[in-house]
């Protein structure tokens, strides 16, 4: 990618639009995720509705002394709460959300997500991207079981809180969210809309903007450095290739996940399974090396001081701050 000309260019100009594009990702990002929050408080609210023996016990339990404080009340809220309920709550947040971060966007919207593909994606380079999802699942659980082991002595664990999470989501509502809803609506926000909106700047500001967006957006601890790495490669995807693609990977792998979450049988294989897939990825990149490095230097931004501008954008800070934040609560209230 050439750079551009410096001659005639006005860098404060240029600086001012990244800045203002980045802010106005953070600003629908923050609505969407203020609408996804209020749809499934609503739907949570009205199936307790129909069932008063949940406020009953929760209220009961709280104010009589039995939960301690705060996140024991909402722990004990979230276990009485049937699992497709919960799901259903979750799914139409998740639906809603990015339907108003759409609508906002309009005709833009579908600009940045017909972005024209760069390559022709073959057999052979999607299972290149599959087995590379993969091994990023295998490294980071690798990671969180060493976590876990640090944490043993105080008798903490980030792993059984985060299954604790997921086993609320186990029903057949949950497993359609989760498997394909879910990664439609995040492909057509964060791979669509949001990374094609900073695509001009450069493929790899676009793509590690996008994806940090996406990380810090699960505001799970455990979560976030996960989806930041998934969101890189799905966010390669789709720019390389097509959003149709990201979203297809973005399928398989919470497919796969979902499959060994439900099955201890399966769990067992399919560990398995993804270390051979890491041990061939790393193989592959290893012989691919100089390619690698080749399409990101063709990817690089048109001025040098993109990231810079991009990453100290305020509300983006305020945007990982917060959802730091949030994420440590939710940790220390498990722990």
């Amino acid at each position: 990618m050439s750079r551009l000309d410096t001659t005639y260019f006005n860098w404060a100009l240029f600086r001012h639009d990244i800045k203002k594009d980045v802010r106005t990702c953070i600003w629908y990002l923050l609505f969407a995720l203020g609408v996804n929050l209020l749809v499934a408080s609503v739907v949570q609210g009205v199936g307790m509705m129909r069932n008063p023996k949940v406020i009953s016990d929760v209220m009961q339990n709280a104010l009589g002394g039995e939960l301690q404080d705060i996140g024991d009340t909402s722990q004990a809220l979230m276990e009485s709460l049937d699992s497709n309920l919960l799901s259903a709550a979750v799914m139409a947040g998740a639906v809603v959300g990015p339907l108003v971060f759409l609508i906002c966007r309009k005709r833009r919207f579908f600009t940045d997500v017909a972005m024209p593909a760069r390559e022709r994606l073959t057999p052979g380079v999607f299972f290149t991207l599959l087995l590379a999802t993969q091994a990023v699942q295998y490294l980071y659980g690798h990671l969180v079981t060493f976590i876990d082991m640090l944490l043993k002595p105080a008798g903490g664990s980030i792993s059984e809180g985060y299954s604790d999470i997921m086993d609320q989501f186990i029903s057949p509502v949950g497993i359609v969210y989760i498997v394909l809803v879910g990664p439609v609506f995040e492909e057509l926000v964060f791979r669509g809309a949001l990374l094609g909106m900073l695509r001009k700047y450069g493929e790899n500001f676009a793509i590690v903007m996008s994806s940090l967006c996406f990380g810090f957006f699960h505001m799970v601890i455990l979560q976030i450095p996960f989806a930041f790495f998934i969101g890189l490669l799905l966010g390669y995807a789709a720019s390389r290739f097509s959003l149709r693609v990201s979203i297809l990977l973005h399928i398989i792998v919470n497919g796969l996940s979902m499959v060994s979450t439900i099955s201890r049988s399966a769990e067992e294989l399919y560990g398995y399974a993804i270390l051979a897939c890491t041990i061939v990825a790393i193989a592959i990149f290893i012989i691919q090396r100089r390619g690698v490095a080749a399409r990101i230097r063709a990817g690089g931004s048109y001025y040098d001081h993109t990231f810079a501008y991009g990453l100290t954008c305020i509300p983006f800070l305020c945007y990982c701050v917060g959802a730091t934040i949030v994420g440590v609560i939710e940790s220390v209230s498990i722990l």
